[in-house]
């Protein structure tokens, strides 16, 4: 089911051009990963969540956990924030975004810049939240589209029967064209062939 949100990880992704680090994860590992251009995080897909992680932390308390990470871990400073994503009240995962704010430290941390980038994490996490009450409904409508295929391919079935009977008739009719054809043909004919 967590893998349903891989599209949103792309959004993500694609919304900060690129440079925003975004990762899905279930309850115990990362299973899908865009690598920003800025924070090159040493994780890939498979990794098991470190205890240390928003991601782990936003596991434990159920709760969306923002983290101010210094430059002097991977040389440039970032802002971690884990999102956990539940499905009919349960948590099953979650996302986590990490985005540069080295330009905040580099000017002194600026409020607007701080605040400019907590607004974005809000709209994040408000479309992971509706994105998460729409799956119960999407595996609805899934189920109702596997009755009407199954439905679908019962129709196509029967059409191949009457296709089937009209071909037979059809078969059947130009034998019977060619039998009336030869009995004309012979009724036109003399008897002992013809007489020259």
């Amino acid at each position: 089911m967590i893998e349903d949100y891989k599209q949103m990880v792309d959004v993500v992704f694609e919304t900060d051009f690129g440079k925003t680090s975004v990762f899905l994860f279930d309850l115990e590992k990362y299973i899908y990963i865009r690598m920003g251009s800025v924070i090159m995080l040493p994780l890939k897909a498979g990794d098991l969540l470190p205890p240390t992680s928003t991601s782990f932390e936003c596991l434990k308390t159920g709760e969306k956990v923002e983290r101010q990470v210094g430059a002097e871990s991977l040389g440039v400073a970032y802002t971690g924030v884990a999102y956990p994503i539940r499905e009919s009240g349960v948590i099953i995962g979650g996302i986590a975004v990490t985005g540069s704010n080295e330009r905040e430290y580099a000017l002194q941390n600026l409020p607007s810049l701080a605040k400019d980038l907590s607004e974005s994490l809000e709209q994040v996490s408000a479309a992971i939240e509706n994105i998460a009450i729409s799956t119960q409904e999407l595996a609805d409508g899934g189920q109702a589209l596997t009755l009407q295929s199954q439905e679908v391919n019962e129709k196509a079935l029967q059409m191949e029967e009457v296709v089937e009977y009209i071909n037979s008739v059809a078969s059947d009719t130009k034998v019977l064209g060619l039998n009336a054809s030869i009995e004309a043909s012979r009724a036109g004919k003399p008897e002992g062939g013809s007489q020259l």
